[in-house]
């Protein structure tokens, strides 16, 4: 259906997209930029509660950097509610992007990927920041790209004291 619609065959189409749902999320890549993870892993060890905070805005300012537009990004999180497949596609992209990030503070700290402080580390900074996002996503659209790094910091710069 959506091949037709895109004037394509289905063949041509999952060339493109290994699904239908991979064709109209919005979601993180399947893991972080290799330039971006030896950038992080290289400022080498620090206490858990400074990987976090330069984790997080790591995260933030690549996001700003390659913004979406927020009316694509509405549009993608309105399908996700009226078709139930796709916050389960959406949530496994999360969470490979996650287990990504993870290797990266695990390198950065010298501890394996999959230990308790880079797994806690990288899902703190990913929920902050798309904390974030979700809350840029559902405010009233304003033109074009808006100020996505202000919303998706401040989830952290709430809690930085703790």
């Amino acid at each position: 259906m959506i091949s037709a619609a895109a004037g394509v065959s289905p063949r041509t189409f999952f060339n493109y997209f290994p699904s239908k749902e991979d064709a109209v999320l919005t979601a993180p890549p399947a893991e972080l930029p290799s330039a971006l993870a030896e950038e992080f892993a290289a400022q080498g060890d620090a206490h858990p509660r400074e990987v976090l905070a330069d984790l997080t805005r790591l995260l933030v300012r690549d996001l700003a950097d390659s913004a979406p537009l927020r009316e694509e990004l509405h549009a993608a999180y309105a399908l996700t509610r009226r078709h139930p497949a796709l916050p389960a596609v959406m949530l496994a992209r999360f969470d490979a992007f996650q287990r990504s990030i993870a290797d990266a503070v695990g390198r950065r700290l010298g501890q394996e990927p999959l230990g308790e402080v880079p797994t806690l580390i990288a899902a703190l900074a990913l929920t902050a920041v798309r904390t974030g996002l979700d809350r840029w996503v559902s405010e009233t659209p304003a033109r074009g790209r808006t100020p996505l790094f202000r919303t998706s910091n401040a989830p952290w710069n709430s809690c930085a004291p703790c």
